[in-house]
């Protein structure tokens, strides 16, 4: 019997809101890692009622038996379900929480049909923990990360990528026609176009992260003619409709996760978790007293847990893995002596 399985029988029994939230909390961590903000909400969310905790049971059995979904069945199924699946996560996770984890598989599918459609009707596609590597018409290289989609739509007058989501590394190579066409990648937010280039393009949640190692790179913005910046080497920046970031650094070794690995200088734990929980199902988060530990370090992205092992060993923490599908780190227990 597991451990939560133990607990629940101290716990009172669920009622319909705290099962709507725990859906709703399943329905985000589905959706792509928790940022720390919303791990520490979550985890606030967990301590404030009984009630609460074995509704969070319930999500964790859920959890637990996501990874056995047979890929076979999520192909056959998903496309079928993608045009009706969109605003009905939440009402689908929340019949799962109240029927029990044996109505995951087909629920579950249901549930992610729409985000899921992305990747099925993109020209290209990776799957949590891939990264592959694409050739385009002209010579042009990309690598896609884990979880991400693109379409590639050339014409006479544009090179055009089409970021659906996730993220990519670009290396421009010079047209091949008579008459030379602009090489952009669009994202939801703008347009990052290629002057000779090596850089990378992530669609985060509601902005565009541009990091560019070689020539430059000019950022529009959708629906606006005029670039609002010019990238150079080593430069990186964020930008929303009608927002940007201050420019930050870009180092080469930011894109190791093209070979297998995670470089860290001075990141924080929490921070770290995040990049970390890109490449692997389920929930993986710090606790409070150690979200801002500073690391440094590479970590490898094709065994997590070899990572979480790999921290465990230089630093001060212990991880806590209550399933495979949810592990938390937590801070070094004080010694007895």
């Amino acid at each position: 019997m597991s451990r939560a399985a133990e607990l629940a029988g101290n716990l009172p029994p669920p009622d319909h809101k705290a099962l709507g939230e725990a859906a709703d909390w399943l329905v985000r961590i589905q959706s792509g890692p928790l940022s720390p903000r919303d791990q520490r909400a979550l985890l606030a969310w967990r301590r404030a009622s009984q009630r609460h905790e074995e509704a969070w049971r319930r999500a964790e059995d859920v959890l637990g038996l996501l990874g056995r979904i047979p890929p076979e069945l999520g192909r056959e199924v998903l496309p079928k379900l993608a045009a009706d699946a969109r605003g009905r996560s939440r009402r689908r996770a929340l019949a799962m929480l109240v029927a029990g984890a044996g109505a995951v598989p087909l629920a579950w599918l249901a549930a992610r049909g729409g985000a899921d459609a992305a990747f099925l009707l993109a020209d290209h596609a990776t799957a949590l923990g891939e990264v592959r590597e694409l050739a385009l018409p002209d010579g042009t290289r990309i690598v896609l990360n884990t979880r991400s989609a693109i379409d590639v739509r050339y014409d006479d007058r544009l090179r055009r990528v089409v970021l659906r989501a996730g993220e990519i590394l670009v290396e421009t190579a010079p047209d091949t026609v008579p008459v030379k066409r602009p090489f952009l990648v669009e994202t939801a937010q703008g347009r990052a176009q290629a002057l000779g280039t090596r850089y990378t393009v992530r669609q985060f949640d509601a902005a565009t992260g541009v990091a560019v190692y070689d020539g430059r790179v000019a950022l529009r913005r959708t629906g606006q003619a005029e670039p609002f910046a010019m990238l150079s080497p080593g430069q990186s920046l964020r930008f929303s409709a009608n927002w940007k970031s201050p420019l930050a650094p870009a180092e080469p070794a930011d894109t190791a996760w093209q070979h297998g690995m995670l470089a860290a200088r001075s990141m924080r734990l929490d921070e770290l978790l995040v990049e970390l929980g890109r490449y692997r199902r389920g929930l993986l988060y710090s606790a409070d007293e150690v979200a801002a530990l500073r690391v440094s370090g590479a970590f490898p992205l094709h065994d997590i847990d070899a990572s979480l092992d790999l921290l465990a060993a230089t630093m001060p923490v212990r991880i806590v893995r209550r399933t495979p599908y949810w592990v938390a780190v937590h801070g070094v227990r004080p010694s007895r002596d």
